[in-house]
């Protein structure tokens, strides 16, 4: 592997992709990655885990023929992509049901406990669970929770939350297993259909947090 580059060693996973370890790439270059391994000839998409990553060929015998190791160039450029990571700041109303538990736990008072989590800011490591959401990964060490012992049955949208390493914004009402603290305020997570249709949060994008006024 040479000094300017990033090797991803594939294996077999199915018929029809191919399965690599990302743990050792870095958390700012996983949306050109993503970008990158979408681009690949004969490559129909790719998926990005907390430390994984997926390439989807169309068929099985193209799959067959993909290359199971690729060097992956450490200065992907945005321009070269097509675009850079988006910097995004969203505002929270601090009306979780779980924001008083969780201070407490953390030692802190409800306050001081929003403005340490409005202190960072976070990097989109992955989307899953459901269309739209964001795996955001910047959680202060003291303030990471686990996730709660039950799942509730329904989460309502926009709620902003904590679970493990990761904080996130429900995109929808859905069930939900992390510790709801916050309500994201005027934006929308993930559009259905139109001209912006998709999700609002991408793979490497940088989201701050701010108090709703």
């Amino acid at each position: 592997m040479s000094a300017a580059s990033t090797t991803l060693r594939f294996a077999p996973y199915g018929d029809r992709a191919l399965l690599a370890p990302i743990e050792h790439v870095p958390q700012a270059r996983r949306g050109a990655l993503l970008r990158h391994l979408r681009g690949l000839p004969h490559v129909l998409d790719a998926y990005l885990t907390a430390k994984h990553a997926l390439v989807l060929a169309p068929d099985p015998e193209t799959a067959r023929a993909l290359p199971r190791e690729r060097e992956i160039p450490s200065d992907l450029a945005p321009a070269e992509e097509g675009a850079g990571p988006t910097h995004h700041t969203l505002a929270l109303a601090w009306d979780g049901p779980d924001l008083d538990e969780a201070a407490a736990r953390t030692g802190l008072t409800r306050e001081a406990l929003a403005r340490a989590l409005m202190a960072p800011t976070y990097t989109a490591s992955f989307l899953g669970f459901r269309p739209g959401f964001a795996y955001l990964d910047g959680v202060p060490l003291a303030l990471r929770l686990p996730r709660r012992d039950q799942v509730r049955p329904r989460v309502p949208a926009n709620t902003f939350a904590l679970g493990g390493p990761y904080a996130g914004v429900y995109p929808c009402a859905s069930p939900g297993g992390f510790w709801l603290l916050a309500t994201a305020v005027g934006v929308t997570l993930f559009e259905r259909e139109g001209p912006r249709a998709g999700p609002l949060l991408r793979v490497g994008d940088q989201v701050r947090f701010v108090e709703a006024r």
